[in-house]
């Protein structure tokens, strides 16, 4: 079709985008892999202990 037109015409027309893309993409050895529980528990606690200092400082401050 696209040689009627003057375009590029290749074997490629019967080209399946949607076969391609679920042989790809829906493989289950290939996923991503889950972020697991304790990352987040990780995660807050690397959070509090990296504040916990600032709250310090202002508790210090409020007490003046």
């Amino acid at each position: 079709m696209a040689a009627e037109h003057g375009g590029y015409d290749s074997s490629e027309d019967d080209f399946d985008y949607q076969q391609f893309v679920a042989d790809e993409f829906n493989n289950p050895e290939h996923s991503a892999p889950r972020k697991r529980p304790w990352w987040w528990f990780t995660a807050w606690l690397m959070i509090l202990v990296l504040i916990f200092p600032l709250l310090i400082q202002v508790m210090s401050l409020l007490k003046m």
